[in-house]
């Protein structure tokens, strides 16, 4: 934790850049470890013999977990979705859900996003295809004809790609080895399930580019806001500004954050 500090505050000093506003900078390096903050977050906990069982501060429901995976990167996530100062949360106020949308949760891993947002969204599409999740996920879900769980990847291509598993950071192997798994397009998948894209969260260990170059048509067609990860890659933030705008020059982005690796910045939101 003091090493990825020292790391943010020596990119702060080499970019002259805070990432965003000051207090949210100050916070990033400075507030109490996550295992901590997680814990101010949930309300209750409790286990049977396949599941952690989570009630969220402030939102209905139980977010199940299983009890084979580690705590620790749960309570990283919860972190950084529950405080909005946070620079991997998505929901900043001109990315927020509301009723009216349609969402894809593109690499919803334990699902805290689509739990997060289920009540205020028109319908949520929650894409994960890494099987470690998925009992977790269709216990907390099964009931909620709000949330569609699609066992698979999406990228720019149709068929089956390989995933390197590793919880969190699977990510999509660029060899044929690996857990094999299916792969949609959202350009593909919005015309076979005949619907519309208006909130896109993405966060896929550096295969964001991949995801939107197979979402060209539902970009064009639907401009949807987009909440997405840029930390993965250095160029990213700058390559996704371009792509989008590409597509539709009048999109409005913001980037925040600096990433302890290299510096660069940790998420990019269009609307």
């Amino acid at each position: 934790m003091i090493n990825r500090r020292l790391k943010v505050l020596q990119y702060t000093w080499r970019n002259r850049s805070l990432g965003g506003s000051f207090s949210h900078w100050a916070l990033n390096c400075f507030s109490p470890k996550c295992g901590w903050l997680a814990q101010q977050a949930i309300a209750k906990t409790a286990q049977d013999e396949k599941f952690w069982q989570f009630q969220l501060k402030g939102f209905d429901g139980i977010l199940y977990y299983s009890r084979g995976l580690p705590l620790q990167s749960l309570y990283q996530t919860i972190t950084e979705q529950a405080y909005n100062w946070q620079w991997h949360y998505y929901q900043i106020p001109q990315t927020t859900v509301t009723a009216a949308d349609v969402v894809f949760d593109c690499g919803a891993a334990e699902g805290i996003f689509s739990f997060l947002v289920r009540s205020q969204a028109k319908h949520i599409y929650s894409f994960e295809p890494l099987p470690d999740y998925l009992p977790a996920l269709a216990k907390t879900f099964g009931s909620d004809a709000n949330v569609s769980i699609v066992p698979q990847a999406l990228g720019n291509r149709t068929g089956t790609a390989y995933l390197q598993p590793a919880g969190v950071c699977s990510m999509i192997s660029q060899q044929d080895t690996g857990l094999a798994i299916a792969m949609d397009t959202i350009d593909h998948f919005c015309t076979t399930h005949q619907t519309p894209i208006n909130y896109l969260k993405a966060d896929l260990e550096g295969y964001e580019l991949n995801l939107l170059a197979g979402a060209k048509e539902a970009i064009w067609q639907f401009r949807p806001k987009i909440a997405i990860t840029t930390y993965h890659q250095g160029s990213h933030a700058q390559d996704i500004r371009q792509f989008l705008q590409g597509i539709h020059p009048s999109y409005n982005i913001l980037v925040k954050g600096i990433e302890e690796r290299q510096g660069a910045p940790v998420m990019l939101h269009a609307w």
